[in-house]
Parts: C-alpha cells; structure tokens; sequence
C-alpha cells in the first residue's frame, strides 16, 4: 500500500513539474482547408500549413514545423509549446498558403494570402501523461487565390488586343 501511494505522489509530482511545457497535436480536425471560397476544392499537398500559439490572442506565435495537406486535412505532429505549462490554457491558430508560389516558410507568403482559422483557446496536455490536446477549430482556413497584378493585365489586354487587330482582313468591299 506504500509503494502504491508513493507511485500515485510521484506521479502528481512529475504532473506537476514534468518538462514544464505543454503539448499538443497538430491537426485541423473536422473543419478542411480550402482553396478559393468555403465550396472550393479541399487543399491538397502543394498547401501549406503551420501552427500559431501564444497565451494570448495578440501574443500568437509560429511553433512547429510547417505541415502539407492531405485532402484538405492537417495530421502533423505532436508539439511541444514553451514558455506554456501542461494544463494551462493556450490560445490556437492555422495558417494555410500556397506553397508552390510563396515557399514553405511562413516568413516569405505576404498577409493576404494566408487562409487562417479561428483562434480557439486549448488546455494543453503532459508530455507525460495522457494524449495531447486537440484543437477544435469551428471555421476551416480558407486559401486565397492569388489575382494577377497590374502589369498582368495589361499584358494580357495588350495581348487580346493584338491578336483581335490582327485577324482582320481589309475592310468589306475593298480590294486587298
């Protein structure tokens, strides 16, 4: 009965100080990144994703390593999350972008082309004990689609134009 009790106390003890920092899953559970609008495709390999964590909303952080899509789904890793303690409450967000035009480091995609999630608050789990926490995300990131620049268009106006002028023969009624 000793030893029983003295396991259950060791236990609470590792609980309460294990490696002093919080885990979670990465992972989007039910709600699919998609591309484009909430009907668009689901996000496949060439869509990115990384995880946002911090205490508060505005303290939100990359942790992690960036994860690819698999039909719309994120099933990374288990993450350790510093400077927050098992148990206590972290604030949780998804980035999504396009890999193959921005990179694979959230650094280089421009603000307006990263799909995000809601930010939920998540009581992470011990390394020690028990499974990871699971963010439940209610709203799916959705993945812009990137329009053309200026430059682009006019290009492309430019080009219509060209190809409309040129296909006309002389003028009806006229000798060539």
């Amino acid at each position: 009965m000793k030893r029983f009790l003295f396991v259950i106390f060791v236990a609470g003890v590792l609980d309460a100080c294990g490696l002093g920092q919080g885990v979670l899953w990465f992972s989007n559970g039910n709600t699919y990144t998609r591309i484009g609008s909430l009907i668009g495709p689901v996000a496949g390999p060439s869509i990115l994703a990384q995880l946002l964590v911090g205490q508060t909303v505005d303290s939100l952080a990359p942790v992690g390593e960036t994860e690819v899509h698999h039909q719309g789904a994120i099933r990374g890793d288990i993450i350790a999350i510093p400077g927050i303690l098992p148990h206590d409450v972290a604030q949780v967000q998804m980035v999504a972008w396009d890999g193959s035009l921005w990179g694979s480091s959230l650094a280089t995609v421009p603000a307006g082309q990263l799909g995000k999630t809601d930010v939920v608050p998540l009581k992470l789990g011990n390394p020690l004990i028990g499974v990871p926490a699971i963010p439940d995300f209610k709203q799916g990131a959705v993945v812009p689609i990137p329009e053309p620049s200026t430059l682009a268009l006019a290009a492309l106006g430019a080009a219509a134009l060209a190809l409309i002028c040129g296909r006309r023969g002389p003028p009806a009624g006229r000798p060539a």
